[in-house]
This record gives C-alpha cells, sequence and structure tokens, in this order.
C-alpha cells in the first residue's frame, strides 16, 4: 500500500525523478534484499550499489540505513533518521513504509501552487434553535452473564410446641442472567437442627437442592435481587432409625448485590421456605412433625464466570 502511494506520488506531473544511486543497509526485519525490492516499486529509475561504494568516487551515492530495533525500527537517508513503532514485527510492511520515506526523502515532490478562485458569496443560514440537553442514558444489561455464588445462612423456625429450631448451612449457586432476568441452580449442605426441647436435637439434617427463577434491578454496581422457586429437600434423621426422606418447597430470598467491574462481588440476603407437608423428625413419630416454615438470613461472595 504505501509503495503504491508513492509511486502515485512520484509520477505527478511537474516533478523530476533523477535516477539515484542507492547504498543499503539493513538488518533482519526488514532485510536488505526485502528493502532493494521495495525501492524497486517506488524508485524504478534507482540503481542499487554495493556498500563499499560509498568510499568510491564518481556520482554522488545515498546511504539508507535500516536498523531492526524488535518492535520498533528506524530509517535513516543521509543525516535524517525517522522511528516507527511496529510491535508485530510485520517485515513486508515495514519495508513498504522504509521505502516510501527513501523516496520522499530523494525526490520531495513538488506541487504547483494553487489558482486562486473568487470565492462565493456565503449563504445565509437560518438560526436554529438549541437542541434540548439530552436526557441521562439508562443502564443497560446485555448479552448472557454467568456467576458463582458461595456463601452460608441461618434458618429458624418455631414448632407447634413453642420452641424454636435453628440450623446453619452453606450453599451454592450457579446464575445465568439475560438483562434483568435470570435462572439460579443452587443446592445447600446443611447441619444438623437444633433447638430448645427439640427432643431429636442433632439428629436431623435438611438439605434443599433448588431452581430459582431471578428478577435483578440494578444501579451501578449495587442491584436488588428477586429469587424465587421450587426445591427438593432431601431430609436425613437419625434417632430411633435412620431414614432418607424427600420434600417439595417453595424458597424465596431477597438480596442485595455489590458488584464489581472487574468480575466479583459480595451479597447479603433475608431468605424464606415454606413447606406444604413437612416430614416429621422420625419417621415413626408423629409428635416430632418439623414446621412449615423457616426464614433466615445470609451472605456470600460472587464470582462472575462469563
Amino acid at each position: 500500500m504505501y509503495a503504491r502511494v508513492a509511486v502515485a506520488v512520484l509520477a505527478m506531473p511537474g516533478v523530476a525523478v533523477a535516477a539515484p544511486r542507492i547504498a543499503i543497509t539493513a538488518g533482519s526485519c526488514p532485510s536488505r534484499d526485502a528493502m532493494i525490492f521495495a525501492l524497486a516499486q517506488v524508485v524504478p529509475t534507482a540503481s542499487i550499489v554495493p556498500t563499499g561504494a560509498l568510499l568510491d568516487g564518481g556520482d554522488p551515492i545515498a546511504a539508507i540505513a535500516v536498523s531492526d530495533d524488535g518492535p520498533s525500527y528506524q530509517v535513516q537517508v543521509g543525516t535524517t533518521a525517522r522511528t516507527f513503532f511496529d510491535p508485530t514485527g510485520r517485515c513486508e510492511e515495514r519495508a513498504d513504509k522504509a521505502a516510501v520515506v527513501v523516496a520522499l526523502a530523494l525526490e520531495p515532490p513538488q506541487f504547483a501552487a494553487p489558482v486562486s478562485r473568487p470565492e462565493p458569496p456565503a449563504a445565509v443560514v437560518e438560526p436554529r434553535a438549541p437542541a434540548a440537553p439530552a436526557g441521562p442514558a439508562a443502564p443497560s444489561r446485555s448479552g448472557v452473564e454467568v456467576w458463582f455464588e458461595a456463601g452460608g445462612a441461618t434458618e429458624w423456625s418455631r414448632r407447634p410446641e413453642a420452641d424454636t429450631l435453628s440450623m446453619n448451612e452453606v450453599n451454592a449457586r450457579l446464575a445465568v442472567e439475560r438483562g434483568h432476568f435470570g435462572l439460579a441452580l443452587g443446592a445447600a449442605w446443611s447441619g444438623w437442627i437444633s433447638g430448645d426441647g427439640f427432643h431429636y436435637e442433632q439428629l436431623v439434617e435438611r438439605d434443599p437442592i433448588e431452581l430459582l427463577a431471578r428478577v435483578r434491578q440494578g444501579l451501578g454496581p449495587v442491584a436488588v435481587v428477586l429469587d424465587v422457586g421450587p426445591a427438593v429437600v432431601i431430609q436425613r434423621s437419625y434417632r430411633s432409625t435412620r431414614a432418607t426422606e424427600a420434600e417439595l418447597d417453595v424458597r424465596a430470598d431477597a438480596r442485595l448485590e455489590l458488584r464489581s467491574r472487574w468480575g466479583y462481588g459480595v451479597y447479603a440476603a433475608v431468605t424464606a421456605a415454606y413447606t406444604p407437608h413437612p416430614l416429621g423428625a422420625d419417621p415413626f413419630d408423629t409428635s416430632a412433625m418439623l414446621p412449615t416454615h423457616w426464614i433466615g438470613a445470609g451472605a456470600g461472595l460472587m464470582l462472575q464466570v462469563r
């Protein structure tokens, strides 16, 4: 491209192109052969002489030196030098650009003085009313984002017998979001249920596996998130007998998130769960039924994986 531009400039009318004698020294990128080929395209009348001819007599010789400095290269014509940056090391393009610099240095183009023409009368422009200032652009969320979330929570409930139950859990979720909506697949690993007066203290655990629909409304890095959906709860009890049962819950949580532009964040959540048909702590003891409602609070970390 650079060679074609130089040929077009040097071939313009009124430009006298002599037949210069050129001695070239070059490094590896571009090489001396690449420079000779590129110069032949832009200065076809030039004759390339060995570098040793600089010591001989005769017609003047233009000394050209092209040095390769890795991410940059320098073109020197006589005592004038120019440095170009090319971190990708495109040797052919370097040779073309260096040949253009040499051609313009040896035969600078001469342009005829422009002919002065009378200026046309200025057109009358009707003044326009200033446009109303545009309001702030609404924040947009485009594309699909995938977040991994991990944290902990504590849930509480009260049984009809008026004792308070609690359990601690570690949970993890994988959320796929697009715009303000998304889906979250999660699971939790809980400890034993404990409580004042609970006959089966430390002998029952509940591990939910949940699929939640997500609605997210944010302003910058801060957002309010609502997750709602069903969950299959695996309940294990160890007392008079060992049993593993499953029940269906409806779970929801409201969260306050803080996400950074580097792809990580934190959240705090208030959780709730409703069990239409709760299981008992002991399958053979109907007096030890677990409650239908649980509430809790939790917090955790977030990491964007896509």
